[in-house]
């Protein structure tokens, strides 16, 4: 604080001449100097006493035994119970600050924490200290404002709504709504930050810090939620949250909603800038984000909108590359099985694939009306398009996905130039058998489906003197594939085993035998 001149409790030397030479100009029948001290007498020849009386321009006070007051803090001064400081000369102080000791105020001030054992007062043009009962008000001094109590005591630190400071060190921030710095500057805090004690024991915070941050708005009032809920407020272009004590509060907004769990949930930063976060960021989910994750301490990525709120269930553009989120708004990566919702891409059912058996047998692991898409690995997580080599449960596999339209992303299915896919894993045969056989079905559109994975033929491999005819039902067809992938398209082929496979010209397989 920006204090004026203080008034000392005690008379110097200087200070005595500086009486004398004020009074010299009283007149007799009025101020008279006597041994002890200056006195007014009246017309009657009495010493008047507990009384106003004016010389020069100023004010002076005469106590309960007629004599100047100096140096004291005057209570009830007047008929309507005002304040007033007289300083050395004893003249009534004015548009000043001063600060007054508990003995020197003639009562004990109690306040815990205040060990200057002093109090600053501020006494108006007219003399009045300010003094404030119920409803905490706040004075322009100085271009700060400043409140007081009913005793005309400069309130500071923590200060509730009925003009008393908060001493108890534990609960202050609990029952204080502005915060008036220390005894030095007891000026209120005004659209601005303040890092503030507020002890260890408190609900809602997981924190170990004692020293925990709170806004306060341009009344001077912190920022804070009604009793049981939390308050948003934008600061300076950034969103933050707080409890119904004020505390700014980090992390997981989850931990706000613990009774419902609503969800979507949002991320508020940490104790260096709990501002919300938008866009990417990296973290451990909450216990009631992702509970096991959260147990085993596994960082996820995750992406917020504007507006905080993480993307969840949902394949998402972000920067020209599609991810997908889940149920918790994690980034997804690897393998899945999709059931997804084509009008607001909402993710509806998933299949993840993290066993080598499981891409082996693909086929028997995508339900009806799902599709296979690859997030690539790790910190990935962007959909992969074309070819893409796939690990996992450490055994790498070719898949193809689609580049374009309607199957950008899917696994392949079918036949594609000249190779087949099933969800986009591309159909070679086993590198034992060199060529195997595939059974397809051609719907009426023209798409092939795979419905049987390579085979080797087992009439054929158990009777090597018999010969396997391939039947056609008009809509199954088998045909020859190689350990590439590649479709075989000549006529005659036989396999490492020594079976012999004939195709017609349509690269239909028609027969096979064992070669003599």
């Amino acid at each position: 604080m920006r204090k004026q001149t203080k008034i000392a409790a005690i008379v110097s030397a200087a200070a005595l001449l500086a009486i004398g030479a004020s009074m010299a100009s009283f007149a007799a029948t009025g101020w008279v100097e006597e041994a002890e001290g200056w006195r007014y007498y009246d017309r009657d020849g009495y010493a008047e006493t507990e009384v106003w009386r004016s010389s020069g321009g100023q004010w002076f006070w005469l106590d309960e035994d007629g004599y100047m007051a100096t140096n004291r803090l005057l209570d009830n001064a007047d008929d309507n119970g005002n304040t007033y400081y007289v300083g050395p000369t004893g003249a009534r102080v004015t548009n000043q600050w001063v600060a007054i000791t508990d003995e020197d105020a003639n009562y004990y001030y109690y306040d815990e924490e205040n060990d200057a054992g002093y109090n600053w007062y501020y006494f108006q043009a007219s003399g009045k200290a300010y003094k404030t009962t119920g409803t905490t008000s706040f004075k322009l001094i100085d271009g700060k404002y400043y409140a007081f109590d009913g005793d005309g005591c400069m309130l500071y630190g923590w200060v509730d709504g009925e003009s008393h400071r908060c001493t108890d060190s534990e609960t202050a921030y609990v029952d204080g709504i502005y915060y008036c710095g220390d005894i030095t500057d007891g000026a209120r805090v005004t659209n601005d930050w303040r890092k503030l004690y507020v002890g260890g024991d408190r609900p809602n915070s997981d924190s170990a810090d004692e020293d925990l941050w709170f806004y306060f708005g341009a009344n001077g009032k912190k920022v804070q939620g009604d009793a049981g809920s939390y308050k948003t407020k934008s600061i300076s272009g950034k969103n933050y949250v707080f409890d119904e004590n004020g505390i700014m509060q980090t992390e997981w907004y989850d931990a706000l909603t613990t009774d419902t769990k609503t969800k979507p949930f949002a991320y508020y930063g940490d104790e260096a800038d709990g501002a919300r976060r938008s866009g990417w960021y990296k973290r451990i989910p909450s216990q009631y984000v992702h509970e096991s994750a959260y147990n085993d301490g596994t960082e996820k990525w995750f992406y917020a909108l504007n507006n905080g709120t993480l993307v969840t269930s949902q394949i998402k553009t972000i920067s020209g590359k599609k991810y997908a989120f889940n149920e918790y708004g994690e980034m997804m990566s690897g393998l899945w099985a999709l059931q997804i919702n084509p009008t607001t891409n909402g993710i509806i059912n998933k299949v993840e694939f993290n066993a080598e058996g499981m891409v082996n047998d693909i086929e028997d692991y995508v339900p009806t009306g799902y599709d296979v898409y690859y997030f690539g690995g790790g910190d990935d997580g962007a959909m992969k398009v074309s070819n893409q080599n796939v690990t996992v449960d450490g055994v790498t596999t070719q898949f193809t996905f689609g580049r374009s339209g309607a199957t950008y992303g899917k696994g392949l299915n079918g036949l594609q130039n000249r190779v087949f896919y099933t969800y986009g894993k591309r159909v070679k045969a086993d590198s034992d058998y060199r060529y195997q056989v595939v059974e397809v079905v051609k719907h009426n559109n023209g798409e092939y489906e795979v419905v049987d994975k390579p085979f080797a033929a087992t009439a054929a491999a158990s009777e090597p003197d018999t010969e396997w005819q391939y039947p056609y039902d008009g809509n199954h067809y088998w045909f020859l594939v190689s350990t590439s992938g590649g479709q075989m398209q000549g006529s005659k082929y036989t396999d490492a085993e020594g079976r012999v496979y004939e195709l017609n010209k349509n690269h239909e397989v028609v027969k096979c035998y064992w070669k003599n």
